[in-house]
């Protein structure tokens, strides 16, 4: 999970690896505390039952509750060993009196409190839109879980990863031990590179646990259209993805659209989803989602939303076990601030809402200004929208219902005032900066407000969160708007207007950062914290997405309550035009194209293939370098809207690329086929390829050629070092006789190949690419990688991630390293 800078140095530094959690954080931060203290536990009251709806049976409370270490006997001092177990085999008297502790609302802050000192366990997700989901639960179960049980540092035993219970079909793992832990013990070693390569290779995702339950509960099936409104850095878009492709390899009928305002976290949007996760029905954009388009398909009608996720800007301090910042800085003003960008969102989310459809809001804040206040006031301005109960959803995941009643307060120097309703009626207050919206309509339960899901991190181990999930009911109704709702309105009557403003994006900390006060806001477009799985080229990406806090502006206190929060909200309204988008145009090839039916031709594709959805990337829309395949819905909304109007940062799956040596050919030979396949478009060609170009090895000519291409490359590189100090040939003709002999030299030779089958199949084929399909025993279902077949050689395209991957896998060594 991502940092700030500030946050990487207070964290443990260097030295011996422990398992003792560090609380260093907060022995320095205790006024900052109290504050926090104040505001939630006096003020807000979040664990007062009285402003709670029905909490449920009383096994569910007393299973919920029960996760103070020190007041059961003979358990772990992690509060998640806690189950139902072993709650059972308690003596009845020591479980009622926790019981009775934990209903006292003291007691249970103290347990909250308690919580957030202690970091977050590490957690990951096997993506479930893959086939070898099964394969990777199983090499974990039966490899490496065996291993990590023998594991003690310092004397003390390490528990091993164990399943998250609440995620379906087992899919999620959370391992108690520290991601510093991890990578800095050699007794992990081996478990970190399964990690790190099967997340590179997009098999695994590193997410946070209460960031996986958004994308559950917003139900995608894969004939929905969805949008993610704020998607970077795409942890929840990845899940989306998955959902989206869960049916089976085929194209599916639906589309996920992932938005996000920051222009260079789209990019880094684009690695986290397409790039790890090649999907032909999903597409990347750049808008302001307070002013998302309203999109056209093509003969007068436009495009509607069956999911959409609201994951909003907000103030993050549900997540101070890992952003230690928030403590600085922590003040009630962000989450004033930011409310009316969040209504704002939510509000225009609604109106891109099919009847019947579904919406999930959620933040990453403790803050009913920021949660209920936001779905109370959208509720009660779109009739038509309603809560749903989703208490039957992941039943084992420990949950708070909404609150039903909250303050709205203003610090002013080391003290809170609460500030009433009437006082904004009256024009006492300024209604810019405190409008209606933010205190209870009382109509809250109604409404249904205890439907919202409140994650406590004392509950489960994880951070603090809130969900709510809406379903619209009626297409014509229109809204209804207070008057303090005069910007919303304006946005809602400029649908159709260009895109000129961007989104005020927070530090999206639920995923993988913090903002650290109110003077932050102003910075949060464009320095959002950030996780990647990737690194090399995307780290520097990373460090400027991160908040650099490190000019002692995040530690200024400013005294004057009002300047504050006009600040706050003057940084989020004042915010600067996205300039003139730069980004190339998207299109798509005739079927007829030349160069598509070469290839068609050259590797025996069915003539079911979708031609008609082949596109690429340039103005002139000329196959130059790479070709791209999209589904057909992803067609009609690029045809039919302008480029300058849909902000479409990449889309489409990879298909074919050129290959570089077949760039100058002779004349007699300008028919030839130029193209080659590319890895992450054959999951979907593979049913649409015949036998032309398709051959077979089993698990040892794969072994020979990971490992022979490995030793040659690694030769080559050497020899290249030695040639940059030679003088450079006169002789060009001489110069590339000899880069094609090396060329040929540095992949197996086909006597080398030790398979005959093999070996007499790629013989007999013409030069170029083909697909290899690996068969035997112990072989993932459907293993098929690209491959060059040279006049002598043959070369294995498969990049260096994909086979550590794969040799990892199947014969449990990096052969990459050899």
């Amino acid at each position: 999970m991502g940092k700030s800078k500030r946050n990487k140095r207070s964290s443990r530094d260097g030295g011996e690896a422990t398992s003792k959690r560090s609380n260093q954080r907060w022995e320095s931060l205790p006024e900052t505390n109290l504050l926090f203290v104040e505001y939630y536990k006096d003020i807000q009251q979040i664990f007062n039952k009285s402003k709670q709806g029905d909490r449920g049976s009383l096994r569910e409370q007393r299973v919920e509750e029960i996760s103070n270490p020190s007041e059961v006997e003979n358990h772990d001092e992690k509060a998640q060993e806690v189950n139902d177990d072993s709650v059972e085999k308690e003596d009845g008297d020591v479980i009622r009196r926790v019981e009775m502790k934990c209903h006292d609302e003291d007691e249970e802050w103290k347990l909250f409190f308690k919580s957030l000192r202690t970091d977050l366990p590490t957690t990951f997700r096997i993506t479930g839109g893959k086939n070898n989901s099964e394969h990777l639960n199983h090499i974990i179960e039966n490899k490496f879980i065996p291993i990590l049980s023998k594991i003690s540092i310092n004397d003390q035993a390490i528990q091993p990863p164990k399943k998250l219970p609440w995620y379906p079909d087992g899919l999620a793992w959370e391992l108690s031990t520290s991601k510093q832990m991890i990578k800095k013990s050699i007794e992990f070693k081996e478990f970190q590179n399964f990690l790190v390569y099967e997340t590179e290779a997009g098999n695994i995702s590193r997410q946070e646990a209460v960031s996986m339950i958004p994308p559950l509960l917003l139900d995608v099936q894969p004939h929905h259209f969805v949008l993610d409104t704020c998607a970077a850095p795409g942890s929840k878009t990845a899940q989306l993805v998955e959902f989206i492709h869960q049916s089976s390899s085929d194209i599916p009928e639906g589309l996920l659209i992932a938005n996000d305002s920051d222009y260079k976290r789209s990019h880094l949007l684009v690695h986290q989803s397409l790039r790890r996760l090649p999907s032909p029905s999903t597409m990347i954009t750049n808008h302001d989602a307070t002013r998302f388009p309203c999109l056209s398909l093509g003969d007068n009608s436009k495009l509607l939303f069956d999911r959409i996720l609201c994951d909003v800007p907000c103030s993050g301090d549900g997540t101070l076990r890992k952003n230690g910042g928030i403590w600085r800085d922590w003040n009630p003003s962000n989450g004033i601030g930011l409310h009316g960008l969040q209504l704002r969102i939510i509000s225009r989310a609604i109106s891109l809402l099919k009847p019947g459809g579904r919406l999930v809001y959620s933040t990453c804040s403790l803050n009913p200004i920021e949660n209920e206040a936001v779905v109370s006031a959208a509720l009660n301005r779109f009739p038509s929208m309603r809560l749903l109960d989703v208490s039957d959803r992941l039943p084992e995941l420990r949950r708070r219902p909404g609150m039903l009643n909250w303050k709205v307060a203003r610090k002013i120097s080391d003290r809170f005032e609460i500030l009433n309703k009437e006082s904004s009626l009256k024009k006492e207050l300024d209604p810019k900066k405190y409008p209606l919206s933010l205190w209870p309509s009382s109509n809250e339960k109604e409404l249904g407000l205890d439907r919202c899901l409140r994650i406590y991190p004392h509950l489960q181990d994880t951070g603090g969160f809130f969900v709510s999930v809406l379903q619209k009911e009626d297409l014509d109704e229109k809204p209804k708007w207070d008057n303090q709702s005069k910007n919303i309105q304006a946005s809602e009557k400029v649908f159709e207007s260009d895109f000129t403003e961007p989104e005020r994006k927070r530090q999206k900390v639920e995923d993988h950062g913090n903002l650290n006060g109110s003077h932050q806001i102003a910075l949060l477009t464009g320095a959002e914290a950030t996780h990647s799985n990737n690194e090399g080229q995307f780290d520097k990406l990373k460090e400027e997405a991160e908040v650099n806090d490190t000019n002692g502006s995040g530690s200024k206190e400013v005294s004057a309550t009002e300047k504050e929060e006009a600040d706050t909200i003057q940084s989020i309204e004042n915010s600067q035009p996205i300039r003139g988008f730069k980004e190339d145009p998207y299109v798509y090839l005739k079927p007829d194209n030349e160069e598509i039916n070469i290839c068609l031709d050259f590797f025996g594709i069915s003539s079911e293939f979708p031609t008609d959805n082949l596109l690429v990337r340039n103005p002139e829309g000329v196959p130059n370098r790479t070709i791209y395949l999209t589904s057909s819905i992803v067609r009609r909304v690029i045809e039919n809207n302008l480029h300058d109007r849909l902000r479409l940062v990449c889309c489409g799956v990879k298909m074919f690329g050129r290959q570089d040596q077949y760039k100058n050919l002779p004349i007699s030979e300008q028919n030839r086929c130029k193209w080659r396949l590319i890895s992450d478009g054959i999951e979907f060609l593979k049913r649409f390829i015949g036998t032309k170009r398709l051959v077979t090895c089993g698990l040892d000519g794969l072994k020979q050629l990971i490992s022979f291409q490995q030793k040659h490359i690694q030769q080559k590189d050497k020899e290249e070092e030695e040639e940059e100090e030679e003088e450079e040939h006169d002789d060009e003709k001489k110069k590339k006789e000899e880069e094609e002999r090396r060329r040929e030299e540095q992949y197996p030779l086909f006597e080398d190949v030790e398979d005959e089958q093999f070996r007499e199949q790629v013989r007999i084929l013409e030069s170029g690419s083909c697909l290899l399909k690996v068969e035997g025993e112990g072989v993932p279902r459907d293993l098929m990688v690209g491959l060059w077949i040279s006049k002598a050689s043959i070369n294995l395209m498969v990049d260096k991630k994909e086979r550590r991957v794969l040799s990892l896998r199947l014969w449990g060594e990096d052969l990459t390293r050899s």
